[in-house]
């Protein structure tokens, strides 16, 4: 399970106080964090569409090789006729 943690961006005083500069840095790496976290699912997402591109490329050969055969069949049997 993935948790996706969100904050409201801060906006910082322009003083330049210890406390202020901490919340700042820690802000950053927030930032940091999110962007790579979302990287991350960025590319499991493009993963998955990619496996569906190829299990869907999969089904309609086999439909293809099952139509084929079901109109060879078809033809067979009205030539017979």
């Amino acid at each position: 399970m993935i948790v996706i943690w969100t904050a409201i961006p801060c906006v910082f005083p322009v003083d330049n106080t210890p406390e202020v500069d901490q919340q700042h840095f820690v802000y950053e790496n927030w930032l940091v964090k999110q962007g790579e976290y979302l990287e991350m699912r960025v590319k499991f997402i493009e993963q998955q569409i990619q496996k569906q591109k190829r299990t869907k490329k999969a089904i309609n050969a086999r439909n293809r090789q099952v139509g084929g055969i079901r109109h060879h069949r078809l033809v067979v049997n009205i030539v017979k006729q």
